[in-house]
């Protein structure tokens, strides 16, 4: 009876070898192989990597009697070293550098949050000092010059009267210069000339000054040199059938002018005549007599011509009281060619 194996797992199924030898176990030296190659590895890194390590000098070749010797025997002493200190370099002299052309580049600026204030307070403005320029006065000019003022007429004032387009307050504007016995300009159109030659005989009856205002009331800078001299022709025509006196002296209408326009006004014989002062009478619909008045007497100064016209009630109404208040300051009334003659 064959007996059962005692371990029956480690029970060999495979054949006997052919040699009839039986198999011999395997060592396990995997392990401590593999521990004592790291350990050898990690020596050599730990060796390679330390800097305090030196490495080993290699043997000398001289005999030892010739080093004994060389360690008996005294080195000399080195010697002293000097140190001479070095001057500075000395400093270059400054570059002139001609100024550049291009463009200067731009700093870069920082926008700083924008903060408004509820009521915010106005900003100061600081006034620099204008240096004192000495003003000349304008006087009479001549030729393709204009008439402003004169401050040379010290005791006068030139009232002058631009007529167009009604006659209705005229007589009484006649009558108070009359009764103060002075004269004034008046510059008429060819509208007025034609509607009113009868007002036109009693202006040159009452010795006023009569002048040219244009035919049609263009702007005389939008016309031609020929389109001008017809309109100053044509004007002073009437005015020398209706008067018998030929006038000398243009107002432009709207006070639109330029050299041009002077020169060309000139160049017919004629003075033109602007204003130093406006009543604002035919500026303003809501014009009052009050402050025609108010504003003449503020602001005339001897020698001025004023501007005024003839179809304003409010001017009539406030024409005695300009002269009353010329006449407290010494001042008096005159026609525009007197006061430019002064």
């Amino acid at each position: 009876m064959a007996t059962r194996s005692r371990n029956p797992r480690r029970a060999s199924t495979r054949p006997a070898r052919r040699n009839g030898s039986s198999r011999k176990p395997k060592r396990r030296i995997g392990l401590p192989l593999f521990l004592l190659c790291l350990i050898v590895a990690t020596t050599v890194l730990y060796s390679a990597c330390s800097p305090d390590r030196e490495k080993p000098s290699a043997p000398s070749t001289r005999p030892e009697a010739t080093r004994q010797t060389e360690r008996s025997e005294p080195r000399p002493a080195e010697p002293a070293r000097v140190t001479i200190a070095e001057e500075p370099p000395a400093p270059e002299p400054p570059r002139h550098e001609e100024p550049k052309t291009g463009p200067e580049p731009r700093p870069s600026v920082v926008e700083e949050p924008v903060v408004r204030l509820a009521n915010p307070e106005p900003p100061v403005e600081r006034l620099r000092p204008k240096p004192e320029t000495k003003k000349e006065e304008p006087v009479a000019v001549t030729n393709a010059g204009e008439w402003v003022r004169n401050p040379r007429a010290t005791d006068v004032v030139a009232l002058t009267f631009d007529g167009s387009y009604g006659d209705a307050q005229l007589p009484g504007m006649i009558s108070i210069l009359q009764q103060r016995g002075y004269r004034a300009t008046f510059f008429l159109t060819g509208t007025f000339l034609r509607k009113f030659p009868n007002s036109v005989r009693n202006l040159a009856n009452a010795g006023m000054e009569i002048g040219n205002h244009s035919w049609s009331h263009p702007r005389f800078t939008r016309l031609s040199a020929d389109g001008m001299k017809s309109e100053l022709e044509r004007t002073s025509d009437r005015i020398e059938q209706l008067t018998g006196q030929r006038p000398k002296l243009f107002r432009p209408p709207y006070g639109d002018r330029n050299q041009r326009v002077l020169n060309t006004v000139a160049g017919e014989g004629y003075q033109t005549v602007y204003w130093a002062l406006d009543c604002h009478d035919s500026v303003r619909k809501d014009i009052t007599a009050d402050y025609i008045t108010k504003r003449v007497l503020d602001k005339v100064r001897p020698g001025d011509i004023v501007l005024m016209h003839i179809n304003s009630e409010p001017t009539l109404k406030a024409l005695p009281r300009i002269i009353e208040g010329l006449e407290k300051r010494g001042l008096k009334v005159a026609p525009v060619s007197e006061v430019m003659s002064r």
